[in-house]
């Protein structure tokens, strides 16, 4: 999962054109899950995007290429969540709960 998500950090940081050695996308990725580690807030929506920019600045990006930067990696990363969490849900909601499930009652 880590190697995914390293991968799509990396993805991320070429989509928006930022040219940094692949070898900063591990630190990144470190900062982010700590600090996810301590979110008291759903979804770690502030927290993620938060500690990316400050490990971006760090490595020396612009405060406005490190808050972009951040903004998409934390959507990247929740789409794929959310999105299986309502498509699980909609489907629950017209065609009832799978029967895998139904049997455990």
């Amino acid at each position: 999962m880590k190697i995914c998500e390293l991968v799509a950090l990396y993805a991320v940081q070429r989509s928006l054109d930022i040219e940094l050695p692949i070898v900063t996308a591990p630190l990144v990725l470190a900062v982010v899950t700590f600090a996810s580690l301590i979110s008291i807030t759903p979804g770690n929506l502030g927290v993620y995007e938060a500690a990316a920019l400050g490990v971006y600045q760090f490595l020396g990006l612009p405060a406005s290429d490190a808050v972009a930067l951040g903004l998409v990696q934390h959507a990247c990363f929740l789409l794929p969540v959310v999105g299986t969490g309502y498509v699980l849900n909609v489907w629950r909601a017209f065609f009832g709960r799978p029967s895998a499930l139904a049997g455990a009652r």
